[in-house]
Protein backbone atom coordinates (compact mmCIF):
# COMPACT_ATOMS: atom_id res chain seq x y z
CA UNK A 1 0.00 0.00 0.00
CA UNK A 2 1.34 3.56 -1.05
CA UNK A 3 0.59 6.05 2.04
CA UNK A 4 1.14 9.69 1.03
CA UNK A 5 -0.01 13.34 2.92
CA UNK A 6 -0.29 15.95 0.62
CA UNK A 7 -1.49 19.79 0.98
CA UNK A 8 -5.63 18.79 1.40
CA UNK A 9 -8.09 20.45 -1.24
CA UNK A 10 -12.03 20.98 -1.38
CA UNK A 11 -11.76 17.92 -3.44
CA UNK A 12 -10.58 15.90 -0.74
CA UNK A 13 -12.92 16.80 1.42
CA UNK A 14 -15.57 16.47 -1.24
CA UNK A 15 -14.54 12.81 -1.53
CA UNK A 16 -13.92 12.02 2.49
CA UNK A 17 -17.37 13.28 3.56
CA UNK A 18 -19.56 10.04 2.98
CA UNK A 19 -17.26 7.95 3.78
CA UNK A 20 -16.17 9.28 7.33
CA UNK A 21 -16.26 6.68 10.07
CA UNK A 22 -18.98 6.01 12.45
CA UNK A 23 -17.08 7.10 15.33
CA UNK A 24 -16.25 10.56 13.66
CA UNK A 25 -19.63 11.22 12.71
CA UNK A 26 -21.33 10.61 16.16
CA UNK A 27 -18.76 13.23 18.18
CA UNK A 28 -19.43 15.67 15.53
CA UNK A 29 -22.64 15.40 16.53
CA UNK A 30 -22.41 15.47 20.51
CA UNK A 31 -19.92 18.44 19.83
CA UNK A 32 -21.13 20.67 17.32
CA UNK A 33 -24.27 19.17 15.74
CA UNK A 34 -22.38 19.76 12.85
CA UNK A 35 -22.06 17.02 9.45
CA UNK A 36 -19.06 15.62 8.18
CA UNK A 37 -19.34 18.32 5.29
CA UNK A 38 -19.48 21.48 7.24
CA UNK A 39 -16.58 20.08 9.79
CA UNK A 40 -14.54 19.29 6.87
CA UNK A 41 -15.41 23.40 5.60
CA UNK A 42 -14.65 24.84 8.60
CA UNK A 43 -11.00 22.64 8.78
CA UNK A 44 -10.11 23.83 5.54
CA UNK A 45 -11.22 27.40 6.01
CA UNK A 46 -10.21 27.93 9.78
CA UNK A 47 -6.98 26.27 9.77
CA UNK A 48 -3.52 27.45 8.93
CA UNK A 49 -2.06 23.83 7.97
CA UNK A 50 -4.53 20.94 6.32
CA UNK A 51 -3.41 17.61 4.86
CA UNK A 52 -5.15 15.03 3.36
CA UNK A 53 -3.74 11.25 4.07
CA UNK A 54 -3.72 8.95 1.06
CA UNK A 55 -3.53 5.51 0.54
CA UNK A 56 -3.35 4.57 -3.05
CA UNK A 57 -4.64 7.68 -4.01
CA UNK A 58 -7.82 7.67 -2.24
CA UNK A 59 -8.60 10.15 0.82
CA UNK A 60 -8.58 8.26 3.95
CA UNK A 61 -8.66 10.81 6.19
CA UNK A 62 -7.62 14.86 6.77
CA UNK A 63 -6.10 16.45 9.41
CA UNK A 64 -4.49 19.60 10.14
CA UNK A 65 -4.65 22.35 12.66
CA UNK A 66 -6.56 25.80 13.74
CA UNK A 67 -5.18 28.67 16.24
CA UNK A 68 -7.55 28.81 19.05
CA UNK A 69 -9.64 31.48 18.96
CA UNK A 70 -8.14 34.30 21.85
CA UNK A 71 -5.35 32.16 22.83
CA UNK A 72 -2.55 32.88 21.06
CA UNK A 73 0.42 30.27 20.53
CA UNK A 74 -2.58 27.56 21.25
CA UNK A 75 -3.20 25.50 18.35
CA UNK A 76 -6.60 23.04 17.57
CA UNK A 77 -5.10 19.92 16.35
CA UNK A 78 -8.14 17.72 14.41
CA UNK A 79 -8.44 14.58 12.63
CA UNK A 80 -11.23 13.18 10.00
CA UNK A 81 -11.05 9.57 8.59
CA UNK A 82 -12.86 7.47 7.04
CA UNK A 83 -13.67 3.71 7.88
CA UNK A 84 -11.00 2.81 5.07
CA UNK A 85 -8.30 4.39 7.29
CA UNK A 86 -9.52 2.03 10.45
CA UNK A 87 -8.78 -1.16 8.17
CA UNK A 88 -5.24 0.49 6.87
CA UNK A 89 -4.22 2.41 10.41
CA UNK A 90 -0.65 0.82 10.68
CA UNK A 91 0.51 1.71 7.26
CA UNK A 92 -0.90 4.96 7.84
CA UNK A 93 -0.16 5.62 10.87
CA UNK A 94 3.72 4.77 10.49
CA UNK A 95 3.62 7.47 7.59
CA UNK A 96 2.49 9.93 9.61
CA UNK A 97 4.98 9.90 12.45
CA UNK A 98 7.62 9.78 9.63
CA UNK A 99 5.95 13.09 8.20
CA UNK A 100 6.96 15.25 11.15
CA UNK A 101 3.62 16.80 11.04
CA UNK A 102 2.56 17.04 14.90
CA UNK A 103 6.63 18.49 14.78
CA UNK A 104 5.41 21.32 12.11
CA UNK A 105 2.26 22.09 14.13
CA UNK A 106 4.36 22.31 17.49
CA UNK A 107 6.41 24.80 15.54
CA UNK A 108 3.89 27.16 14.49
CA UNK A 109 2.09 26.66 18.09
CA UNK A 110 3.91 25.57 21.01
CA UNK A 111 0.85 24.17 22.97
CA UNK A 112 -1.50 21.70 21.14
CA UNK A 113 -5.36 21.31 22.21
CA UNK A 114 -8.74 20.00 21.56
CA UNK A 115 -11.36 17.47 23.01
CA UNK A 116 -12.42 14.11 22.12
CA UNK A 117 -15.46 11.96 22.47
CA UNK A 118 -14.87 9.27 25.08
CA UNK A 119 -16.24 6.88 22.59
CA UNK A 120 -14.23 7.66 20.15
CA UNK A 121 -11.52 4.95 21.61
CA UNK A 122 -9.73 4.47 17.91
CA UNK A 123 -8.70 8.32 18.26
CA UNK A 124 -8.07 8.23 21.76
CA UNK A 125 -5.55 4.96 21.05
CA UNK A 126 -4.39 7.46 18.14
CA UNK A 127 -3.57 10.34 20.55
CA UNK A 128 -2.07 8.70 22.53
CA UNK A 129 0.37 7.18 20.18
CA UNK A 130 1.05 10.06 19.15
CA UNK A 131 2.29 11.40 22.95
CA UNK A 132 -0.81 13.57 23.60
CA UNK A 133 -1.73 13.80 27.19
CA UNK A 134 -5.98 13.38 28.53
CA UNK A 135 -7.25 15.52 31.13
CA UNK A 136 -10.29 13.22 32.99
CA UNK A 137 -13.28 13.89 31.06
CA UNK A 138 -16.17 16.73 31.08
CA UNK A 139 -19.43 17.23 29.91
CA UNK A 140 -18.39 19.03 26.59
CA UNK A 141 -20.17 20.01 23.23
CA UNK A 142 -24.25 20.75 22.50
CA UNK A 143 -24.79 17.33 23.25
CA UNK A 144 -22.86 17.65 27.13
CA UNK A 145 -21.57 14.36 26.86
CA UNK A 146 -18.31 13.11 28.33
CA UNK A 147 -14.34 14.21 26.35
CA UNK A 148 -11.18 14.32 27.20
CA UNK A 149 -9.16 17.14 26.80
CA UNK A 150 -5.83 16.34 25.13
CA UNK A 151 -2.76 18.46 24.89
CA UNK A 152 0.79 18.38 23.71
CA UNK A 153 3.12 21.16 24.39
CA UNK A 154 6.50 21.84 22.45
CA UNK A 155 8.97 20.63 25.02
CA UNK A 156 7.20 17.46 24.78
CA UNK A 157 8.09 16.42 21.14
Amino acid sequence: MAAEIILATAEHAAELAPLVRQADRDEFMAASGQSPEEVLADGLALSSHTCAGLLDGRVVCMFGVAPMPGADGVGVPWMVGSERLDRCASVFLRRCRRSGMIRQMLDAYPVLMNAVDCRNTRAIAWLKWLGFSFGNPIPYGVAGLPFHVFEMRGSHV
